[in-house]
Parts: structure tokens; C-alpha cells; sequence
């Protein structure tokens, strides 16, 4: 023991137990008791690196064979660099930040990210994932009313750029019992082709949005009726509309706001001199800025006439997934009378109702036309924002349309 210490313990041993607690301090100081001068000793401890943080938010779901998009976004080091490393619950992991893991199975799993630093310090974060079977397109028109009548049926099986007169019956060029024509089909519309289109293989509608394209503008122009001048053909108090649409690839460059994938359901003011109220499905966008998106959820928006916008009522959690085809059907149905608010909108997609109302407003006064047209209008979100960087599709495969 160093003299100071027993010179120490000598002076003050009248306190026994407080030299002894305090023993351990004072050997750690280095202090001279003898002589009153504080030691170098040993100085401050070291502060060692400190370990990272895993956040692995969740929880996710998706459906098999579609893309499941995960963030390790919240994740930190205080002292610098990390890695991300997550194990997917599936027997496959990978070293990424914010990776994108398609399952091949339906089933309850468990993804865990572990986040790494420098120092080799880790921590580790579990998040749930819910993966669903993706339901095949149904068949046919089960949800068409009972007693309308079909006045259109397009099979895509060729283009007819600024359409014919109406055909009425019999094909002529992918046209049956109606009219259908095309605006530009050499620039943004287009004759594609795909073997695994589910009604009328292989003749598709491909409408491009194309690099460029500014916020809030359209990027071609197909028409279905029963006649080829929209507001001279049929009015109807109630149609039924059922068609296949996919957006092709792995992803789709979004605008924050919307995309009007499906154009828009006319009515109201027909013989008016104006262009129709409208109704128009999309896709809804992610709210701040341009994303690219593999996954969204749909809203019917009305215009013109009406203010509206109808999320996904029946069904909230239904989400479109980029690469998979869908069987949409829509049913609507006309208020009684403007300022009554009991007309109908129902949607399916694959088969599940996804919307379900029974309070919409379509006719008003000054506007008190029926449905009397149908245009796929594609627009590339609302005002404002950058235009697209890149060229994006959309397929569309067999429209068909009746209604009373």
C-alpha cells in the first residue's frame, strides 16, 4: 500500500469506514496525501463508442409474387456510419437500407433488421408482415344488374385512330355493339400486347406516360359508347362498366396528389354546350412530392358539378399492386333528383367491393343529364410539382359497358 494511503488511514482513523469507500477513489486520482499535490495517476475514464439504433417500423403487408417495400427509416448511430442487414422471416435475408422483398407464400412473418456501426456494435428491431394470396381476375360480369343492356365491347384487338361511325353490331376493329376511338395512338396510345391478359389476350391498350409529361395534363384520349361524339349517343340513368387493368412493371413514378389510371364517367350537362361533369377513378398519390410507388390505394373524385372525393369505403385497406392485373367492375346509379343524395357507386376489384355508396349526388340543378359518356383520360396528377422523369405504362384489356 502507498505510504501517503497509510499515512492517510492513520490521520483519519476515527472514519474507518468512510477511508474505506472512499480508498478506491483516491488510488484511481493518484492523490499525494503526504504533500498535499494531486498525482497524474490514471486520469478520466475513456468514453467508448455507443451502439446504433434499429428502428424497423411496420407493420407490412402485401399479397405473393408482388413486392413488399421496407424502411429502416428512424435507424441511427450517434457516432457516425451503419449498415442494414434484414433477415425477411422467409429464409432470405439481405444487406440493404430500405429493400423491396417479394414472398412467395401466403403467411404471418416476422422481419427482423439489424443495424451495424463501425465499431461492430449492433442493435436489432422486429417488424410483422401479413402477406395475402393475390385473387386471380374474376370471370365474366358478376356483379352486372339484372336487365341492362350491353352498348359496348371493345377487345383491343386493334387501334382505329378518330373512330368510324358507329358500328352497332358485329367487329370491326376490336369494336363490338359500340363505338371506340383514339386520340394520338402513335405518341401515348398504342396497340400493345400481352400473352397473359386475361379476356382477350393478346391485344391490349398501351397508354404511356412519357418522360415530361407536366403535372395535371393529359396524355392521350380514348372514347367508348354507343356513339363516337361524346354527348350524341345514349343517355342512361344507370351502367355497369367491367374491364382489366394493369400498370406494367415493377413500379410507377406517382404524382404526389393522384393519377386518373381510368379517365372519367361523363354526365350532367350533355346538350349544353360544356363538357360533362365528371367522375373520375385513380390512383391517390403520396401527398409530398413525386414518388416511385409500387402499391396504392384508389378514391373516386367527382368534378364540375359536384366536390367530391369518395375513399375506399367498404374496404380500406385494399391496395393495387404494380405488375398484377385487375378485374374492376363499377356499378352507378343516378340520384333521384338534384338535391338528393341517393344515387349509387359500387366497386369490385377482383371480385371484393372496395367502394359501397349509396349518398352520392350526380345530377344537380343546371346539370340534370344521366351517363352519357366514357373517356379515358389520363391524367398525370393535379397542378403544381415537377414533371416526370421517366416513361411509365399502363395496360388495359377488354372494356365493356351496359346500363337502362
Amino acid at each position: 500500500m502507498d505510504n501517503d494511503v497509510r499515512l492517510l488511514m492513520t490521520r483519519h482513523s476515527r472514519y474507518p469506514v468512510l477511508i474505506r469507500y472512499m480508498l478506491p477513489v483516491l488510488l484511481l486520482a493518484g492523490l499525494g496525501c503526504g504533500t498535499g499535490e494531486l498525482k497524474a495517476g490514471l486520469g478520466p475514464p475513456t468514453v467508448g463508442p455507443n451502439a446504433p439504433t434499429a428502428a424497423a417500423n411496420g407493420p407490412y403487408s402485401g399479397t405473393t409474387g408482388m413486392p413488399v417495400q421496407f424502411s429502416s427509416s428512424g435507424s441511427f448511430d450517434p457516432d457516425g456510419t451503419w449498415t442494414a442487414t434484414w433477415d425477411f422471416g422467409d429464409g432470405t435475408s439481405v444487406q440493404a437500407v430500405n429493400p423491396a422483398h417479394t414472398y412467395a407464400s401466403a403467411g404471418n412473418y416476422t422481419a427482423v433488421l439489424t443495424v451495424t456501426d463501425t465499431s461492430g456494435l449492433s442493435d436489432s428491431d422486429t417488424a410483422s408482415v401479413q402477406v395475402v394470396s393475390t385473387p386471380p381476375p374474376t370471370a365474366g360480369h358478376p356483379h352486372e344488374p339484372v336487365g341492362y343492356t350491353p352498348f359496348a365491347d371493345v377487345s383491343f384487338s386493334s387501334m382505329i385512330e378518330y373512330g368510324p361511325a358507329p358500328v352497332g353490331g358485329g367487329t370491326q376493329g376490336g369494336v363490338a355493339d359500340g363505338c371506340a376511338w383514339y386520340s394520338a395512338p402513335a405518341t401515348n396510345l398504342s396497340a400493345g400486347s400481352d400473352s397473359l391478359s386475361p379476356k382477350s389476350a393478346p391485344g391490349v391498350l398501351d397508354i404511356k406516360y412519357p418522360t415530361g409529361t407536366t403535372p395535371g395534363a393529359g396524355v392521350g384520349l380514348f372514347q367508348v359508347w354507343d356513339d363516337c361524339s361524346e354527348g350524341d349517343g345514349t343517355e342512361y340513368e344507370e351502367i355497369y362498366e367491367s374491364g382489366y387493368v394493369m400498370i406494367n412493371g415493377p413500379d410507377f413514378e406517382t404524382n404526389s396528389t393522384l393519377v386518373k389510371i381510368w379517365g372519367y364517367w361523363g354526365y350532367g350537362f350533355k346538350g349544353q354546350g360544356s363538357v360533362p361533369a365528371q367522375i373520375a377513378l385513380v390512383i391517390r398519390g403520396p401527398g409530398t412530392g413525386t414518388q416511385i410507388m409500387s402499391s396504392w390505394s384508389l378514391r373516386f373524385n367527382q368534378q364540375d358539378n359536384v366536390d367530391r372525393g369518395m375513399n375506399q369505403n367498404a374496404n380500406p385497406g385494399f391496395r393495387i399492386q404494380a405488375g398484377a392485373w385487375y378485374h374492376y367492375e363499377v356499378v352507378m346509379k343516378m340520384n333521384s333528383a338534384p338535391g338528393i343524395a341517393d344515387g349509387i357507386l359500387k366497386a369490385w376489384f377482383n371480385g371484393t367491393l372496395v367502394f359501397d355508396y349509396s349518398n352520392v349526388e350526380f345530377r344537380t340543378v343546371g346539370a340534370t343529364s344521366g351517363f352519357f359518356g366514357r373517356r379515358w383520360d389520363p391524367v398525370w396528377g393535379g397542378a403544381g410539382g415537377t414533371p416526370k422523369t421517366r416513361d411509365d405504362h399502363v395496360f388495359i384489356d377488354h372494356v365493356y359497358l351496359s346500363g337502362k
